[in-house]
């Protein structure tokens, strides 16, 4: 895989990832907010509510936390994306300008299963969209044609302003929940704590919330309470270890933070209807 950068300003990077063979399922934690568009091939985001796929000529948002990717070529045997990495207080600080400048509306009322648990999403691009990516071109040799800090920043605004203007879908509620500083708060300490050993009391005093408001708004937004998420978050975490690594089964437990071997077995088969054993030799 090569992966290379297009440009890099304080808090925004552009870069293009060039894949030429499947790799499988893989990891990426992010600190930051990506927005990315593939050019080739297809993506597949692996999650506990199932599988988001962004086609050739589809747009992905990824908020900060762990994800589980898969970047598979095309009959070409081709896989690529351009991706805009930018901070949540960038974000801000975008919105912010579309808002005080052009009186852009930065609300979104859009609800649906397929956006509303998740730390992504997919979706098509307009064909504004796809000519904005399409400007963008670079190659290990080539110079960017994103060739300061200002075009950068201009390119940026102009991703986040076709977004909005897509329509009231799950990019443009992604993308506006990723900038809601109190929301943004409570997914980052969620996320970077699914393979901590913290009780839902601590993650209620990490996010500055009394343990009742903690579930409340925890529900409101996963539609489940927090110890079966994060059962499933590590349940899905398991899963991969099995397909791409030679890890044992007790070993997996351990760092999915099982209480013991056998109560992991039981905690998959019933999730996945299958032991951990069986599962692995499924897919040898």
């Amino acid at each position: 895989m090569d992966k290379f950068i297009l440009n890099r300003a304080e808090s925004t990077i552009v870069e293009r990832t060039l894949v030429v063979e499947n790799r499988g399922v893989e990891r990426l934690l992010l600190t930051d907010i990506a927005v990315g568009y593939v050019v080739a091939g297809t993506k597949r985001l692996h999650h506990i509510y199932g599988v988001t796929l962004c086609e050739e000529g589809g747009l992905f948002i990824l908020g900060p936390g762990l994800h589980y990717q898969e970047n598979c070529v095309n009959s070409q045997g081709l896989y690529e994306q351009i991706t805009f990495r930018f901070s949540a207080d960038t974000l801000h600080s975008v919105l912010c300008s579309l808002n005080l400048n052009f009186g852009i509306n930065i609300v979104s009322h859009h609800s649906c299963s397929s956006c509303e648990g998740g730390n992504n999403t997919a979706a098509a691009a307009s064909e504004q969209l796809c000519d904005l990516f399409g400007t963008i071109k670079i190659s290990k040799h080539d110079a960017s044609t994103l060739g300061n800090d200002v075009v950068l920043r201009i390119k940026l605004t102009e991703l986040v302003f076709l977004i909005l203007s897509s329509g009231d879908n799950c990019l443009r509620h992604k993308l506006l929940r990723l900038a809601d500083n109190r929301k943004r708060h409570f997914l980052e300490v969620i996320y970077s704590n699914i393979f901590s050993n913290v009780t839902i009391g601590e993650l209620a005093e990490l996010t500055h919330r009394s343990q009742t408001l903690f579930k409340k708004d925890f529900r409101a937004h996963f539609g489940c309470s927090p110890h079966r998420w994060l059962v499933e978050q590590r349940l899905l975490h398991s899963r991969i270890m099995l397909s791409s690594t030679s890890a044992t089964i007790s070993e997996i437990a351990n760092e999915c933070l099982f209480v013991n071997v056998s109560h992991f077995i039981k905690l998959f088969k019933r999730r996945y209807g299958v032991t951990p054993t069986v599962y692995r030799e499924m897919g040898e």
